[in-house]
């Protein structure tokens, strides 16, 4: 039987998501929350990824899969191996929208869908060593979801990222930054 566990830093959240059915119950004690977990998925900023790492590995049971959805998983994988105990693993999820919401506006909770990932595709990436049975539980994950599992290793995963997500957002910086400070912007930003 799947139970799924819910947590967030603010309470607000963890009720909205329930109300939305996005999980069974919620367990705002970060450490409860993972203990008795078989798959942890971690959805936060990269920045935020390496210290809740250290905070629930101390709880993690024998076996438990951790996975993220951050779009850089180099680093992830590295802090994985260094903070999560023997016998936890680590594979990196980079999920992808499913194209009927690309144009859809909004974020968080209030652009939530139950089939947002439907017949899209995930890259899944598994630090070499990484046994069978945890890049499986973590297709699995993927295929409930109904979306397609894309298996690549963890550099082949960071460079499809850079170049269809973060490039473009890069290359968009730029040009916003080589335009806005010229003569002639004003009229140019009413085109």
């Amino acid at each position: 039987k799947i139970v799924r566990v819910g947590h967030d830093k603010e309470v607000g959240v963890e009720n909205s998501a329930l109300k939305k059915g996005a999980m069974d119950k919620t367990e705002h004690n970060l450490p409860r929350a993972v203990q008795d977990a078989k798959l942890v998925v971690l959805s936060l900023p990269i920045g935020e990824i390496r210290e809740t790492l250290q905070f629930i590995a101390p709880d993690l049971q024998d076996g438990t899969v951790v996975v993220d959805t951050s779009p850089v998983k180099s680093d992830v994988a590295k802090w994985a191996k260094e903070i999560l105990p023997e016998g936890c693993y680590y594979v990196g999820l980079m999920p992808a929208i499913a194209a009927e919401f690309l144009q859809q506006k909004g974020s968080g909770l209030d652009a939530a869908q139950a089939d947002l990932f439907a017949r899209s595709i995930f890259l899944v990436s598994a630090p070499s060593g990484t046994p069978g049975e945890a890049v499986q539980l973590a297709s699995d994950f993927v295929s409930l979801l109904e979306a397609t599992p894309m298996l690549t290793d963890i550099l082949e995963s960071d460079g499809i990222v850079a170049s269809v997500h973060l490039l473009p957002q890069l290359i968009s910086a730029a040009l916003l930054n080589a335009t806005v400070d010229q003569p002639g912007w004003k009229d140019s930003r009413k085109i």
